[in-house]
């Protein structure tokens, strides 16, 4: 299954809240559609390594 891509800000360091990155992710994927292994926290804009390991899906 494919998940829209939203427009959101360029890659930005995890700020200095308390966010757990566990609600609200989306992956982050190149601009052909390729996954690069990391998410993006839709609740605070962090970029972080993907939790599932492609092998795992």
């Amino acid at each position: 299954m494919n998940t829209p891509r939203l427009d959101l800000p360029p890659k930005t360091s995890a700020p200095a809240s308390h966010c757990l990155h566990s609600r609200l992710v989306d992956r982050v994927l190149t601009d052909k559609g390729e996954e690069t292994g990391t998410v993006r926290c839709l609740e605070c804009g962090a970029i972080i390594p993907d939790p599932i390991p492609p092998s795992a899906r």
